[in-house]
């Protein structure tokens, strides 16, 4: 099998998903399947198993695109039937190199997997803060103080998060080992994205910057996962 690339527009604006949650029957299915089919092209690449019951929201501090969906994605996470089986997931793009114009940095994704992991209530808070920090004050997260700063932002208490990231080195290693590893599968090499179970990917690049076409999409693509 091949996952599915679905190429969308850019939408500067936040929009509530409205996602059915009744049972996805063969009939709906084919309708959703055509529905989209003008919009999905065909990766040639293999599916990804274990994110099967996986929306994944690929997302970047430094990225405004990321930023302006922020209130999408959130909306999203809160609006996806339990009867669908699907969770939502933020995931960072990995970006560590300065000298290939890294802005983001190996100290900021430990930290985001150290909130994600040992603070998860604080998730939302923490990626919110770091748009913040790093576009409207244009604070870089390359350098502790700031990441510190986004901390307190997010109503964290930074030395004890940090000690929690030291005293758990290798787990976060290991976190960010699989964000890797999944962005090397899914060939993620820009953001905003989402991909879904392991089988669709939504890229905002390409579409006309319909905001109803991106809400009918994105719904449509769980739906069908939700339907395999």
């Amino acid at each position: 099998m091949h996952r599915r690339t679905l190429l969308l527009g850019l939408v500067g604006i936040a929009i509530v998903p409205t996602i059915s949650t009744a049972q996805v029957t063969t009939t709906t299915q084919q309708a959703i399947e055509r529905t989209t089919r003008p919009y999905i092209e065909y990766a040639g690449t293999d599916i990804v198993a274990e994110d099967a019951t996986t929306v994944r929201v690929w997302f970047s501090p430094t990225c405004r695109y990321s930023y302006e969906y922020q209130n999408f994605f959130e909306n999203l996470a809160r609006s996806v039937p339990p009867a669908t089986g699907m969770n939502v997931e933020f995931s960072p793009v990995l970006n560590f190199d300065v000298k290939k114009g890294a802005r983001d940095g190996a100290l900021w994704a430990m930290t985001y997997a150290t909130v994600r992991r040992y603070y998860p209530a604080y998730t939302l808070n923490f990626i919110k803060a770091s748009y913040v920090t790093a576009q409207e004050y244009n604070l870089s997260p390359l350098l502790i103080k700031n990441v510190a700063d986004t901390l307190k932002a997010a109503r964290l208490n930074p030395e004890q998060v940090i000690k929690t990231m030291v005293d758990n080195k290798a787990v976060l290693q290991n976190d960010l080992k699989n964000y890797a590893i999944l962005m090397k599968r899914y060939k993620i090499t820009s953001t905003p994205r989402i991909t879904v179970a392991g089988v669709y990917e939504t890229n905002p690049e390409y579409v006309d910057g319909d905001p109803k076409k991106f809400e009918i999409v994105i719904n449509a693509l769980i739906s069908m996962a939700a339907g395999r």
